[in-house]
């Protein structure tokens, strides 16, 4: 970042981290008690985190570094367990603003809200992406704390991403805010940021030490003690959900699926867990680097007792308090 950037962000620091900072600190806080930033969810990351996050974003699809942070991942309050399925996650307007446009994206809508404050002529806007919008129309007067929508479940029945909030901070030319909502849409915000007009800011670096410590879990740690789940399956329809549910809910974690039990075995890691299906059951094969509770079981028959036994066995091992 130049010398004049850290200038620009201390300044925008210092306008809205007190009224960000207390608007993080009430999202979701009723359920999860600190949000986990994996590789790729973080702000400026090149990589993925859905599928393959050995994947950078240009190789996936074509896209540059993270614009923002991704909400996909929690500390759940009541169980300490580190668990996905965000979908229908009320989202609060983090600071006070103008809902100015909304338009969709890949998963659900954008909402942008404006702020009431400005630097160097340039207004400065919150990016609300992948949300199910609630009742707030163009025009309206959003307080901090007024229902902007909740996570979007994707409409797309093989998607592997996980339900997630993308949040960003950018500045903004004021003229562009002379477009009408039906003249805008996700790729004018690509092609502003590419034409300098859009500049984007790291929500983390913008929040109080004490909410980013205290709500969030960052770098290495946040990284889940599984570097792969591999899996087998009787047909191709099998392995393909197989892995699905596992990438939507191990967000963060490469999931793998192979025809047979010695393909995948192949393919095992010191610190991955193996899942074998056939004959509508799963056993679960994990690597002995991995602490497993104490009762268990590595078996089953349905997948909602499989996201919850691999769900057990990541937080026995995770690498924070």
């Amino acid at each position: 970042m130049s010398h004049q950037s850290k200038c620009i962000e201390a300044t925008l620091h210092g306008l809205i981290s007190e009224s960000l900072s207390r608007g993080i600190q009430a999202f979701g806080q009723d359920r999860i008690q600190k949000w986990v930033i994996r590789r790729g969810m973080e702000f400026q990351s090149p990589w993925i985190w859905w599928g393959d996050p050995n994947k950078t974003r240009q190789e996936s699809y074509g896209g540059g570094p993270h614009e923002g942070i991704d909400f996909a991942l929690g500390e759940m309050k009541d169980s300490k367990r580190i668990q996905a399925g965000m979908a229908g996650l009320q989202i609060p307007a983090f600071t006070e603003g103008t809902l100015h446009w909304t338009f969709p994206d890949l998963v659900g809508d954008t909402a942008i809200v404006v702020s009431d404050k400005a630097i160097n002529g340039q207004a400065i806007v919150f990016q609300y992406s992948h949300i199910e919008l609630d009742a707030p129309q163009i025009g309206d007067r959003l307080s901090q704390g007024d229902a902007i929508g909740k996570i979007a479940q994707s409409q797309n029945p093989k998607s592997i991403t996980a339900s997630h909030l993308h949040l960003s901070v950018a500045l903004i030319e004021q003229n562009l805010l002379e477009r009408p909502n039906h003249e805008v849409d996700f790729n004018n915000w690509l092609e502003w940021e590419q034409l300098g007009q859009l500049t984007y800011f790291d929500p983390l670096e913008l929040l109080s030490p004490e909410i980013k410590e205290t709500r969030f879990v960052l770098g290495q740690k946040a990284n889940s003690p599984f570097s792969r789940l591999v899996s087998t399956g009787a047909t191709k329809e099998m392995r393909l959900e197989l892995r699905r549910t596992l990438s939507l809910n191990f967000p963060g974690v490469q999931a793998l699926s192979k025809k047979t039990l010695s393909e995948a075995s192949a393919h095992q890691t010191n610190d991955s867990l193996l899942i074998n299906r056939k004959n509508g059951t799963w056993e679960i094969q994990p690597s002995p680097s991995l602490e497993v509770p104490s009762q268990t079981c590595l078996e089953g028959d349905t997948d909602q007792k499989l996201v919850d036994t691999l769900c057990k066995i990541e937080t026995a091992n995770k690498t924070f308090a």
